[in-house]
């Protein structure tokens, strides 16, 4: 007979090999999901200890290569409209330029504010830097 099939770990012990806390091991023997053997006086006193081949059947079982997850949410649909909203609204940078986005292309042209020039926050050069004189 195989003497780690004999071998009787602690609770200590064993939730050591499994990184775990006690705790969470008593957890699990209450659960089933892990076995133990009853060394105290019968139900009323329970002292558990646990066998090696226990324990490792244990880490066999839970070990899993993790599944690519997809998400549970719908695909958010984003129109042209949208973009172009949303370009309008957050393409401006810090030195007042403004930043004309064409979405067919996704080509990016930064236009410099003219000084002393104010452009209200929903206007936008739809051709370029000669459409603010």
């Amino acid at each position: 007979m195989n003497l780690d099939a004999l071998q009787l770990l602690t609770p200590a012990e064993a939730a050591k090999l499994l990184a775990i806390s006690t705790i969470h091991l008593h957890d699990l023997a209450i659960h089933g999901d892990i076995s133990y053997v009853n060394v105290g006086a019968g139900k009323k006193r329970e002292t558990r200890r646990y066998r090696l081949t226990d324990i490792q059947r244990f880490e066999q079982d839970r070990t899993l290569i993790s599944p690519i997850r997809r998400s549970t949410r719908a695909p958010l649909e984003i129109t042209d409209e949208d973009l172009l909203k949303a370009a309008k609204i957050v393409a401006r940078d810090r030195t007042g330029s403004i930043v004309k986005i064409d979405i067919r292309t996704l080509e990016c042209t930064i236009y410099p504010m003219p000084a002393g020039k104010a452009v209200p926050p929903d206007s936008f050069p739809p051709d370029g830097p000669e459409n603010f004189d």
